[in-house]
């Protein structure tokens, strides 16, 4: 089985119910996610369009109670026709991974409310950098007590929680997801923003939070817990179909998570890049080494602001400038 759980909680989700408006619109663009990922799996390629002659074998559930469940699942008998041997679940992790941003220092600080543990959190931070493998270690503990987490501080173990388990799970796919070339890659990126975008419409009345987690052979994990003004920022992104070539002088690099800083005369501030999971070990003695020169050359997709201005980067290879 093939699963993928969509669980929203707080609002109109808390009393078993959504408003029908956003969740229609929810599910449109998720069935629309996983068809044209069932298509790229199968062909390489995927549609603009989803007709009537679309072959999915992607089911509906029932609605299961709890918060508000939604629960789809793809069949796997005889799929010898699929050109990338991945679960659909493994797709929908591997665009989450490229599209979502992992918890930042600030957001974290902010969601935890009590003084002494916002004081033992503040000392996991190295160069504004916090390792989330000991965050989640300091937020189990804190849960584990009496007290329990308050909600925003359990909000915070969910996100890092999610983000960890996705990046351990894309890991162990490295080898499969590598048959995926750039050109594929910015593709399925491009395509799957709006569309996760998309997570932000229940958030406005129906729920507070939406948390997906898979099922698949490999078994269980959660690969996302989000909000509604994570997920609307995605509405306002662009990313470029093409890698453009970038001077940077890395500035910082998180080899846990994958994201990091870098500077560039032509771009504002100190902005981010990202190495997606699955891509992180082959790049890692490059990045380390580049963290030591002054100006390297990244290869890397281009996020933009509507208006087209540069805002991140996903990081596809680093190499050092040779001199002339």
């Amino acid at each position: 089985m093939d699963q993928i759980n969509f669980h929203f909680q707080g609002g109109l989700a808390d009393h078993n119910r959504m408003d029908f408006y956003e969740a229609a619109r929810f599910q449109y663009a998720a069935a629309r996610l996983s068809v044209k990922l069932d298509q790229f799996r199968r062909t390489g390629r995927f549609s603009k369009r989803v007709t009537a002659s679309t072959r999915t074998n992607i089911d509906l559930f029932p609605y299961e109670p709890g918060s508000f469940n939604l629960k789809i699942a793809s069949t796997e008998e005889a799929r010898d026709d699929l050109r990338i041997e991945v679960p659909l679940t493994t797709l929908w992790a591997y665009v989450i991974e490229r599209v979502f941003q992992p918890t930042e220092t600030d957001t974290a600080l902010d969601l935890i409310e009590d003084n002494s543990l916002r004081s033992e959190f503040f000392q996991l931070i190295d160069n504004n950098i916090f390792e989330s493998d000991k965050a989640i270690e300091l937020l189990q503990r804190e849960f584990d007590k009496d007290r329990g987490l308050e909600p925003r501080e359990q909000e915070l173990l969910d996100r890092l929680k999610s983000e960890a388990e996705r990046r351990a799970y894309l890991k162990s796919h490295r080898d499969i997801l590598s048959a995926i070339t750039a050109e594929q890659d910015a593709a399925l990126v491009t395509m799957a923003t709006p569309l996760l975008s998309e997570l932000a419409v229940p958030l406005r009345r129906s729920a507070k939070r939406v948390m997906i987690s898979t099922i698949d052979s490999a078994g269980g994990r959660s690969i996302l817990s989000t909000d509604r003004q994570t997920a609307e920022a995605l509405e306002s992104l662009k990313i470029d179909k093409h890698v453009t070539s970038v001077d940077v002088d890395i500035v910082q690099y998180n080899k846990e998570t994958g994201w990091g800083k870098f500077r560039n005369p032509h771009w504002d501030g100190i902005p981010s890049f990202s190495v997606p999971a699955d891509r992180k070990d082959d790049l890692r003695f490059d990045l380390l080494s580049a963290m030591q020169e002054d100006q390297v050359s990244a290869d890397a997709y281009i996020v933009r602001s509507v208006s087209g201005e540069p805002q991140r980067m996903i990081l596809v290879d680093v190499s050092l400038i040779e001199e002339t």
